[in-house]
């Protein structure tokens, strides 16, 4: 055989396999085209018997797949399978079937294999254009700058000189927001494609809401730089334990300052400065009746604050109201709405930024720098801030219920706060239990009876802080870094202490029977705050009832007289405990003694 009659029979061959290959790939592409259109005609031919009487449209589905192969899927926030349908059908296509109840639920069907998808028949729609005008509704003028944004989106346009827009959008039916200042917003549905007119009527409640002054209400356009309002939605907002907290960075020319840090500690209110008459801080009136002080009010339970900042409204209250007034007005029942609430506030409340104090190395410079030049290290390092500062709790539960009538309206609450200091712990706690229940009664249309009456129990414990030299913070800073909290046993005590100790029978140990440490080289001058701290054992009770019943009578229109008698009731019991103890001769006692005030 030659070489030529070889090459011959091998490209046979291979002529041959591709021509059986692409056989192949022919049949199986076949094959394939007659399973997708079988399926696709099946539910042609598949035909089933449903009865169903006011049933639903999920009935329908269930009543095709229990009959047949299908499996049935749609999306439940785009079918609405409750739609109410009713079918007799007796020997019918699962095509005509479908054909009969998807269109009431405004839907259509895909069929893939044995599945069945149902889709929203919006889903085809290409969405509409909005045009329009935007007028002033009392003068008919337009209205250029005006925003119109649709609902729930960030899509939306602003009109033009002339107060027209256009707006397309992705949906068939939408709501729109139009907004402008000085004017009242409106929201509008739009399904269809259409040219609109849009009317804003002017927003004259904001010039005409009224505040309360004195003995009745002014409009508080007439008095916005004299009056400054606090509204509840804020005070509810932050995180306060007392009512004068709520003014602070809220209103102009109202200056809150703390007494101090510890929980429960008085605050100072100054409204356009100091006063001249020696006592500096505002009158506070509670729905209408006077107090000194508002420690015992649950912020939750205030409806709004109004601070009455000038001479010309607070001119009905006479010298009492020199230094301004807080006008406070607590929370009412709505007519026709009854509503159980329950608010909770946790925080973690944490020193902020504390001094570098000396340590060791540097104490021992800083003394044997002429002061006492042989001091050498005590194998101590005590950081005396860190000591006495810590993290410390603050919760509050509120518990309100309101409700009423177009005679009654009713709002009752009952709240717990308690609050740890940072420093002292829970030798500096408050904790204020307080409850409230608010009744308005019409009794006819010219007669009006109701009350307004709290209760509250509060308890706090203190520690010692503005003494120079005895309280605990002063302690800290002047103590030496040399000295620790305390010893395990005498033995561990310099000798100096040691005699200290021997020489006194009153003693300072921890709970655990260690010594408190007494500092060898500060002798007299400050007390060891860890000692001082654990000395602490004083506390005040305090019961308060504040509230008012009153009577309104509106004889005529436009007068209403007002008679009320109120009741401002505080008890408080202030115990203290000075235990024996010793830490110098200056810096002792010797007689335990308990004090009630």
């Amino acid at each position: 055989m030659s070489k030529n009659d070889s090459n011959g029979i091998f490209l046979s061959k291979t002529f041959l396999i591709k021509i059986i290959l692409t056989m192949k790939f022919i049949f199986l592409f076949m094959v394939i085209t007659t399973l997708c259109a079988t399926a696709e005609i099946y539910p042609q031919y598949a035909k089933l018997s449903v009865n169903i009487k006011n049933g639903t449209l999920e009935d329908v589905f269930k009543a095709i797949e229990s009959q047949s192969d299908f499996n049935i899927f749609y999306k439940v926030d785009q079918i609405d399978v409750n739609k109410k349908v009713s079918l007799k059908a007796d020997n019918l296509l699962i095509s005509e079937i479908l054909d009969q109840v998807l269109p009431k639920a405004d839907a259509t069907y895909t069929v893939l294999d044995k599945i069945i998808v149902i889709r929203s028949m919006r889903d085809n729609k290409k969405g509409i254009t909005v045009s329009g005008k935007v007028l002033a509704d009392d003068s008919g003028e337009p209205l250029p700058g005006v925003n119109i944004v649709i609902k729930g989106t960030t899509v939306g346009t602003v009109t033009d000189a002339s107060g027209n827009f256009t707006l397309d959008t992705d949906n068939d039916e939408v709501i729109l927001q139009v907004s402008f200042v000085g004017y009242i917003s409106k929201e509008m549905t739009v399904n269809s494609s259409q040219n609109l007119e849009i009317r804003l009527a002017p927003d004259v409640m904001g010039l005409d809401e009224v505040v309360v002054v004195g003995y009745g209400v002014e409009k508080k356009s007439l008095v916005t730089g004299s009056i400054s309002t606090v509204k509840a939605d804020v005070i509810a907002n932050s995180s306060v334990s007392r009512a004068e907290q709520a003014l602070q960075g809220r209103t102009a020319g109202v200056y809150v300052i703390p007494a101090s840090g510890s929980p429960g500690s008085g605050i100072k209110v100054r409204i356009r400065g100091a006063g001249s008459n020696g006592n500096a801080q505002p009158l506070f009136i509670v729905d209408g009746i006077k107090t000194n002080d508002v420690l015992n009010i649950e912020p939750a339970d205030i409806e709004s604050m109004e601070v009455l900042k000038d001479a010309a409204s607070s001119a009905i209250y006479g010298a009492e109201g020199a230094n301004g007034v807080v006008i406070i007005t607590t929370k009412s029942g709505t007519v026709g709405k009854s509503t159980v609430e329950y608010d909770f506030q946790y925080g973690i409340q944490s020193p902020g930024k504390l001094p570098n104090l000396m340590n060791t190395d540097q104490y021992i410079d800083f003394m044997n720098d002429g002061i006492i030049p042989s001091i050498t290290p005590s194998g101590y390092n005590t950081d005396w801030l860190g000591e006495i500062f810590s993290d410390a709790s603050m919760q509050k539960h509120h518990l309100s219920f309101t409700g009423g009538n177009e005679m009654t309206t009713f709002a009752s609450s009952l709240s717990y706060f308690s609050q740890d200091g940072i420093l002292g712990g829970s030798k500096a706690n408050y904790k204020r239990l307080s409850g409230r229940i608010n009744v308005d009664h019409k009794v006819n249309k010219w007669l009006k009876v109701g009350s307004r009456v709290a209760y509250s129990n509060s308890k706090r414990a203190a520690i010692p802080e503005d003494s120079e030299f005895d309280g605990v913070l002063s302690g800290a800073l002047g103590i030496d870094p040399l000295t620790p909290p305390y010893y395990n046993d005498t033995t561990s005590m310099p000798l100096a202490v040691r005699t200290l100790y021997r020489n006194s029978t009153a003693y300072n140990k921890t709970p655990d029977g260690r010594y408190y440490a007494i500092s060898q080289y500060i002798q007299g001058e400050v007390v060891n705050p860890v000692l001082r701290l654990d000395l602490s054992k004083g506390n005040t009770v305090a019961d308060n009832i504040l509230g008012n019943f009153y009577i309104n009578l509106s004889p005529i229109k436009g007068l209403t007289y007002t008679s009320r008698v109120g009741i401002d009731y505080t008890h408080q019991l202030e115990s203290t405990w000075n235990p024996t103890y010793y830490y110098s001769d200056t810096r002792s006692n010797g007689t335990a003694s308990v004090i009630n005030n």
